[in-house]
C-alpha cells in the first residue's frame, strides 16, 4: 500500500507546485555546480533549500551519470524541478541508481521561504523508496544575503550554514561568499564531520569553488580537501545556454564521475 501511494504523493505534489507558480518564469542564473552557498537552481532542494528563493523562476531537469570506469558508482538518473517567487521556492528530486540487476529510487524535497535580508529552508529526503521502514532525513538551512551589499543579485557578503540529516546523526556545513547573478561566484565551505561521531581526530572537510559566466558559456571549479585523511576531491562543472529557456551542463567529479544534465526553464 505504501508503496502505491509514494509515487502518486510525488506526482500530486509536482503538480500541485505547477499551479502554486504558474506565473513565476524567469531565466535561471545559476547553472553550475558549486557549494553550499551558491547551489545550481535545481540542485538547491536537497543541497540547500534556502537559496531556493534568490531566483524568480522555475525549471525541470533530467540528468544521466555512466558507471564509472572503475565501477565504483553505478549508473545515474536524474530527474528533479524547482520554482521559486523570490519569497517562497520549492523542489522536488529523483535520482535512480542503476546496478546491472536493480535499480534503487530516491526521492527528496525541499523548500524554501524569504525573510527579506534571511531565508530558511527545509528538505526531507529518502534514498531508498523501496525500504517501507525508512525514516526520511531532514535538513535545515540558513542563509543570510548580500551582507552590507546594495542588493540587485550582487555585492556584500552570503552566509549559509545547513544542518543535514537532523533526525539521525546531525552534520552542519557552514560557508560564505560573494555573488554577481550570471556573472561570477566565489565561495568557501566548511563540513563538519557528525556531531555524534566518536573520532578523536575531526574528519572535516574544507573546500572552495568559483564559477564564471562569458555569454552563454559558464565553468566552475570546486577543491576539497578531507582533514583526516589529507586527501582532495575535485569537481569541475561547464554549461551552454541553447536559447532563453534551454541550458546544458556537464560535471566531472574525481577519481572518474560524470553527469550531463539539460535542463528547461519555462
Amino acid at each position: 500500500m505504501i508503496k502505491t501511494l509514494k509515487p502518486l504523493l510525488v506526482l500530486g505534489l509536482t503538480l500541485h507546485t505547477l499551479t502554486l507558480f504558474a506565473g513565476e518564469k524567469g531565466k535561471v542564473s545559476r547553472v553550475l555546480p558549486a557549494g553550499v552557498v551558491f547551489p545550481a537552481f535545481n540542485d538547491a532542494p536537497l543541497v540547500n533549500a534556502s537559496s531556493l528563493p534568490s531566483q524568480k523562476s522555475r525549471a525541470a531537469r533530467l540528468g544521466y551519470g555512466p558507471r564509472g570506469a572503475t565501477a565504483s558508482r553505478p549508473d545515474v538518473i536524474e530527474g528533479d524541478f524547482s520554482a521559486s517567487s523570490q519569497s517562497i521556492g520549492i523542489g522536488f528530486m529523483y535520482t535512480g541508481l542503476r546496478d546491472p540487476s536493480t535499480i534503487t529510487h530516491g526521492f527528496g524535497a525541499g523548500v524554501g521561504l524569504g525573510l527579506g535580508p534571511a531565508a530558511l529552508g527545509l528538505a526531507v529526503r529518502d534514498s531508498d523508496l523501496s525500504q517501507n521502514n525508512n525514516s526520511p532525513s531532514v535538513d535545515f538551512s540558513l542563509t543570510l544575503n548580500q551582507l552590507g551589499g546594495g542588493g540587485g543579485g550582487g555585492g556584500g557578503l552570503n552566509l549559509t550554514a545547513v544542518f543535514y540529516n537532523m533526525n539521525h546523526s546531525a552534520q552542519l556545513t557552514a560557508g560564505i561568499g560573494v555573488i554577481k547573478e550570471k556573472k561570477y561566484f566565489l565561495e568557501a565551505n566548511l563540513g563538519m564531520e557528525p556531531f555524534n561521531s566518536a573520532n578523536s581526530s575531526p574528519d572535516n572537510t574544507v573546500a572552495v569553488a568559483a564559477g564564471v559566466y562569458a555569454g552563454p558559456f559558464g565553468f566552475s571549479f570546486k577543491t576539497a580537501y578531507l582533514t583526516q585523511s589529507r586527501t582532495y576531491r575535485h569537481t569541475l562543472g561547464g554549461a551552454i545556454g541553447l536559447g532563453e529557456s534551454l541550458n546544458l551542463s556537464v560535471q566531472f567529479d574525481t577519481p572518474n564521475d560524470f553527469i550531463a544534465r539539460l535542463q528547461l526553464a519555462f
